[in-house]
């Protein structure tokens, strides 16, 4: 559902000629149902803000780990993060797999 759908439904049940309309539609329920798929999208948005806002920290998350534990090992770290900001999970994966090879180096 488009935001605009959820505005243009919200406005249909904040008017009394809409209301009008809304009862003779579909009786009492009419309402109540209208309000329930307003309510669904509403949560469907705050969904997906929640997985977006996941989506980053991980992505956040990802590439300090790898820069700085490529830094530890001696790799370069600086070209192992633009590998794993452009390419996401697919590069972390790769990074772990080749990081075995290297050693975390002691000071």
């Amino acid at each position: 559902m488009r935001v605009g759908t959820v505005f243009s439904l919200f406005k249909a049940l904040s008017s009394d000629r809409y209301k009008f309309q809304l009862y003779a539609l579909g009786g009492v329920d009419a309402e109540a149902n209208a309000l329930a798929v307003l309510l669904l999208a509403f949560m469907g948005t705050i969904g997906m803000i929640a997985i977006a806002i996941g989506l980053i920290a991980f992505a956040i998350f990802s590439v300090v780990y790898v820069y700085r534990d490529a830094k530890r090992r001696g790799m370069n770290a600086n070209l192992w993060l633009l590998i794993v900001l452009l390419t996401g999970l697919i590069g972390l994966i790769v990074y772990l797999i080749v990081r075995r090879d290297y050693p975390v180096q002691r000071y």
